[in-house]
C-alpha cells in the first residue's frame, strides 16, 4: 500500500459501502491484514499538510500502516450508520477533544501504540471475538445519512460531479447535527447522550497520557477516578470488558454508559493486575463541555 489510503470515491465514485470498499475487505481477507478505515475528506491545501505529517513523514506510523489494508472514505453519503459510529463532530485520530486541548489527548506516538494494539488484537482473533463485539454500537434508526428527515431531498447516496460536488457531499459533522435535529423537529427532548456525546475521561477526573494508549497520567483531586482508586501510571487494559486501544475507546464505553452506575476496569499496576470500578454519579455526563 506504500502507506497510502485508497480513497473510495476517487476510484469508483460509489457509495461509502460500495464495491471499492468491498474489494478492500476481500483484499484484507486474502492478505490476512486488518482493515483500517479512515473517514477523511480529500483535503484542501490548508489540511493537506496534516495528512502528509501523519502518513508520509512519521516513519513509525508509515511502517505500521503497511501492516494494514488502508481505506479512506471521503464523504458520509451512503455510510452504514450501524457499522460506522463515532463522534461525528470530532475527527482527530478518532479522539473527541477541544481543538485548543487536542495536544493533551492525541499524538503520533499514541497513534502508533494504538495501531500496534490493533495488530495485537487482530493476531488473537477469533479468540477475542466476544470482547470485540461491543465495539459495534446498536443499529441506527436510519440506515444511511441521506435518510434523515433533514437530509431528504437534499442529498443522495452519491456525490454530484456535474458541478455540485460540495453541495451534494454529506460531511461527518452534519450527521451529528442531524442526530440532534431529529428529536428537536419532533418536539422531543434531546437526550444527554446526544447533547454530551463521547465524554472525555477528564470528565471523571481521569487524565490519560496522550503518548500512550491507555496509561493514566494523573487524577484530578477529589474526582471520581481518585476516589475509585485509580493512580498515575495505571494501564487500563479493559473497561466494561472492552479492550482499549486509545482514549477514544474509553470514550466509546462512556458514550454508551448509563446516567449512573459503575464500570469495571482491568488495570495493570506495575506487574500486578487488579480490578477497579469507575463510578458514574448522577450528572456525571453534564460535566463535559457542551461546546
Amino acid at each position: 500500500m506504500n502507506s497510502k489510503f485508497v480513497a473510495t470515491e476517487s476510484e469508483s465514485r460509489g457509495k461509502a459501502t460500495g464495491s471499492t470498499t468491498t474489494c478492500r475487505v476481500e483484499w484484507a481477507k486474502e492478505s490476512k491484514k486488518p482493515l483500517l478505515v479512515v473517514f477523511r475528506c480529500v483535503p484542501c491545501e490548508a489540511c493537506a499538510q496534516l495528512d502528509e505529517d501523519v502518513v508520509q513523514r512519521d516513519p513509525q506510523v508509515r511502517e505500521l500502516l503497511d501492516k494494514f489494508v488502508c481505506v479512506r472514505i471521503i464523504h458520509a453519503n451512503g455510510m452504514d450508520l450501524s457499522q460506522f459510529q463515532f463522534d461525528y463532530d470530532h475527527l482527530r485520530h478518532a479522539v473527541a477533544s477541544h481543538q485548543t486541548e487536542s495536544k493533551d489527548d492525541v499524538s503520533l506516538e499514541g497513534f502508533s501504540k494504538a495501531l500496534n494494539k490493533a495488530l495485537e488484537l487482530h493476531s488473537q482473533f477469533p479468540k477475542n471475538k466476544t470482547a470485540l463485539l461491543a465495539k459495534r454500537g446498536p443499529d441506527s434508526e436510519v440506515k444511511v445519512p441521506e435518510q434523515f428527515a433533514t437530509f431528504k431531498g437534499k442529498y443522495g447516496a452519491k456525490l454530484n460531479y456535474e458541478g455540485k460536488v460540495v453541495q451534494s457531499c454529506i460531511h461527518c459533522h452534519q450527521v451529528g447535527e442531524a442526530l440532534r435535529l431529529t428529536p428537536r423537529a419532533a418536539g422531543q427532548p434531546i437526550s444527554n447522550r446526544i447533547l454530551y456525546p463521547y465524554p472525555n475521561p477528564k470528565t471523571l477526573g481521569l487524565i490519560l497520557d496522550p503518548n500512550q494508549k491507555d496509561k493514566v497520567k494523573e487524577n484530578r483531586a477529589e474526582s471520581s477516578a481518585e476516589q475509585d482508586g485509580f493512580r498515575a501510571g495505571d494501564e487500563i487494559e479493559t473497561l466494561s470488558g472492552q479492550p482499549l486501544l486509545s482514549i477514544a475507546d474509553m470514550q466509546w464505553v462512556l458514550h454508551h454508559a448509563g446516567e449512573t452506575g459503575k464500570l469495571t476496569a482491568e488495570v495493570l499496576r506495575g506487574s500486578q493486575r487488579q480490578s477497579l470500578t469507575l463510578t458514574l454519579a448522577k450528572g456525571w455526563r453534564q460535566r463535559e463541555d457542551i461546546s
